[in-house]
């Protein structure tokens, strides 16, 4: 069932994540790997979640969408709420599309125009704890102490949201 489950495959990626962003660094030594890689975190993300924001604001303002009347053929709830996005019908505004699109997707957690964007807080946020875990626990001396912290790390991780844990698993993935 993990095969399929899309939620397992997302946690598979973000433990990728964490891996792929600190994997040179614990090759190199390089801390300027992390930098670049954090500098160049919200753009990379943003853009094709702006580009994806905005052509599905446009579908919304140019009608384009037949989720509710598939979904009351089908009896899907999960159409009718346009993939649970929204509980009220989506009144398409090009300002709060915009927001979504730049920033309230990265920070808040938004996804009102595209479902499936649930999971860009989650790559934005969690790239940054795997990063720091990385440049905080390198330079330790001893295995020990290094899990230690890593594991103090992935259990506040997993009280805060349990998506977050991927991420310190794929920087110690990478370290190890």
């Amino acid at each position: 069932f993990g095969l399929v489950y899309g939620t397992s495959a997302v946690t598979f990626f973000f433990v990728l994540s964490g891996s792929v962003l600190t994997r040179r660094f614990y090759l190199t030594g390089d801390a300027s790997q992390i930098h670049r890689n954090g500098v160049k975190r919200w753009p990379r993300l943003a853009l094709p979640v702006l580009v994806t924001v905005l052509a599905s604001w446009a579908c919304f303002r140019l009608n384009l969408y037949a989720h509710q009347p598939a979904a009351t053929v089908s009896q899907s709830w999960w159409l009718w709420y346009f993939g649970y996005a929204s509980t009220q019908p989506i009144v398409p505004n090009f300002i709060y599309a915009l927001q979504h699109g730049t920033y309230l997707t990265f920070l808040h957690g938004d996804f009102l125009y595209d479902s499936s964007l649930w999971t860009m807080r989650y790559e934005f946020i969690g790239s940054f704890i795997a990063m720091a875990l990385a440049l905080f626990v390198r330079p330790m001396q001893g295995n020990a102490i290094r899990l230690y912290v890593i594991y103090v790390v992935i259990a506040l991780c997993n009280y805060t949201d349990p998506q977050y844990v991927a991420f310190p698993v794929g920087m110690t993935i990478a370290a190890y």
